[in-house]
């Protein structure tokens, strides 16, 4: 997707939105049902429903979660030991991995 420019002045009569009067901060929705967020020409968020997408715009994007599990994508979850490329950036949730001593138990005789 292209970066976007300065979409407030392209409003349309169709187009539902609201602007800042002395920034280039908008809010709008345009016919197609895509969502323009912006802050700035290059800073802010679309969501675009013709091809299902959320594009994030801007120099330095930070992602603020729980430290347990707040990341995922998909069913895969951010693995915060990922520093160096001996550990997986990703890896499935603490109860889907299997452990060596899962149900231990029932190769114990009785």
């Amino acid at each position: 997707m292209q970066r976007p420019t300065d979409q407030n002045d392209n409003f349309s009569l169709n187009d539902v939105g609201i602007t800042h009067p002395s920034n280039d901060a908008f809010i709008k929705i345009d016919e197609a049902g895509k969502i323009f967020i912006m802050s700035e020409p290059n800073l802010g968020v679309i969501f675009d429903p013709s091809n299902g997408s959320i594009s994030w715009f801007g120099d330095k994007v930070n992602v603020v979660t729980k430290q347990d599990e707040g990341f995922k994508w998909n069913n895969l979850t951010f693995n915060p030991a990922a520093t160096n490329y001996a550990e997986p950036t990703f890896t499935y949730k603490k109860d889907v991995i299997n452990n060596l001593y899962d149900d231990f138990e029932r190769y114990l005789d009785s």
